[in-house]
């Protein structure tokens, strides 16, 4: 298993926590998890809202990536 820990803290953010692991399985499929933590007192939920958006945008975009064999993703509008 391999784990990447990014945290970090801002004028908004009082915390962000954020792992990332990836985990080798059966064949040939990968386990990819993001796991964050944030506080950001009143804030707190519309933050953990664009994180959890964000991130599953993200997962999105490497699940094409990977079924495209890292082929570069096609941008609407670009010629």
């Amino acid at each position: 298993m391999y784990r990447l820990r990014d945290g970090s803290h801002g004028s908004l953010v009082s915390k962000w926590d954020h792992l990332i692991s990836i985990e080798p399985m059966t064949g040939d499929r990968t386990l990819y998890t993001d796991d964050v933590e944030v506080r950001s007192g009143i804030l707190t939920p519309a933050i953990w809202m664009f994180a959890m958006l964000f991130y599953w945008h993200r997962q999105r975009r490497w699940q094409k990536l990977v079924t495209l064999r890292f082929s570069p993703l096609q941008i609407a509008g670009a010629e």
